[in-house]
Order: structure tokens, then C-alpha cells, then sequence
């Protein structure tokens, strides 16, 4: 035997329905932000995604520059001449007190571009923590001799393909690889890295990449 159910029950099962409605378009959306942060043009072309990594290549020439002259002068007054410990410290470091130390070796948007959702021209900048020694083993970094940073881009694949690294000796390699772990390689190119002396060799290692056709 069919039951109809009352109106009071019919509006609160269509009000059900538009419920969940509501919270799988919201789930989707903060999915899709995820995957794609805002602000961020979801078809780039290969010459787009070029440029990116052009770009960041000069930014880590940028950063590199920096960092020589960051460790001539005592900037928090610690009384210790090191590299900055967080690239950021080049823009805008921090004193014992807790206190603002304007740097400016680098430009406050460069300095921001940290995290995978505040990218620069598609690409964010990761602090390396360690050498990879092995598989197994790391060492940490000692920042009165030695710093490394990698450029990676905020869509692997869609904002840039390559992941390039820096360290003191101010030495670039690029990598296809996504590199999300704060590591440097301790032998780069035996690890599947290429060393990129100049613009002309990236735009070279450029060419081998499979960008994709539009």
C-alpha cells in the first residue's frame, strides 16, 4: 500500500535533497581550489610554462646573490654572520628581540612566494634542510657555511615541469621530478639532476621536455 507523506514531510525531504546538494558543490569547489589554488591560469601553454621556469631560474640567481651578501654582515645582531636560515630573511629578517630587520637583498614578493598557494609566476620557493647523503642518511645544514633552496612549480606539470635546486656554491640544477622534500642531493647528477650553467642551457634542456600540444 502506497503512503503519501504529509507537506510538512515533503518540505523537509526536498530541504534534504538542497542540503546535500549544497555540501557536494562545496566539497567540490574546496577540492578544486586544492588542486587548483586560485589566481593561477589553468592552461598555460608550453611558452608560458617556459617563461615560468625561465623565471625562476633568474629568481634563484636572485636569491643566490643574496645570500653572499646576507652572510657579510650580522643582520639580527646575535652576534653570528650566517646564511638566512629562511630565504624570506633576505626581504625582512628577525633580530633576538623579536624585532623587524629591514634586509631588502630580495624583493618582498619573491620573499612571499613560499608556499605552494602564494606561487610567483607559477612557481614557489621550499627551503632544503639536509643533504640526501643515501637513501638513507641526511646531514643537516650547517648555515655559517653552506644553504640550498629549491623552485618548484604550484602545478607540477601545468604551471611549469621543472623543479630546480641552488646551494651556496651557487650552483642550478633541473629536474623533471616533482623534488617536494626539503633535501639537497649530495651528488646531484648522479641522481638524475643537470647542472644548468646559464639561460642558454635551461632554454636548451628545455627543448627535451614534453610540453604539452595546443
Amino acid at each position: 500500500m502506497n503512503k503519501t507523506l504529509p507537506p510538512d514531510g515533503r518540505k523537509n525531504c526536498i530541504l534534504c535533497i538542497l542540503f546535500t546538494i549544497l555540501v557536494s558543490i562545496g566539497f567540490g569547489f574546496a577540492i578544486y581550489n586544492l588542486v587548483y589554488p586560485p589566481g593561477v591560469k589553468h592552461e598555460l601553454s608550453a611558452r608560458e610554462m617556459q617563461k615560468n621556469e625561465i623565471l625562476a631560474y633568474k629568481n634563484l640567481k636572485i636569491i643566490a646573490a643574496a645570500q653572499e651578501k646576507y652572510i657579510q654582515k650580522d643582520w639580527t645582531g646575535d652576534g653570528q654572520k650566517s646564511y638566512a636560515l629562511f630565504y624570506i630573511h633576505l626581504w625582512r629578517s628577525i633580530s633576538p628581540q623579536g624585532d623587524h630587520v629591514p634586509v631588502n637583498l630580495i624583493p618582498r614578493e619573491l620573499g612571499f612566494a613560499m608556499d605552494i598557494s602564494s606561487p610567483l609566476s607559477g612557481y614557489y620557493y621550499m627551503d632544503l634542510r639536509h643533504w640526501r647523503l643515501d637513501l638513507k642518511n641526511r646531514q643537516e645544514f650547517n648555515y655559517e657555511k653552506e644553504w640550498a633552496l629549491a623552485a618548484a612549480p604550484s602545478i607540477y606539470r601545468h604551471t611549469g615541469f621543472l623543479t630546480l635546486i641552488v646551494n651556496h656554491t651557487g650552483r642550478i640544477y633541473a629536474t623533471q621530478q616533482m623534488h617536494s622534500e626539503p633535501e639537497h642531493p649530495i651528488a646531484p647528477q648522479k641522481s638524475g639532476w643537470t647542472e644548468i650553467n646559464n639561460l642558454q642551457q635551461l632554454q636548451e634542456f628545455q627543448k627535451k621536455i614534453p610540453y604539452p600540444q595546443q
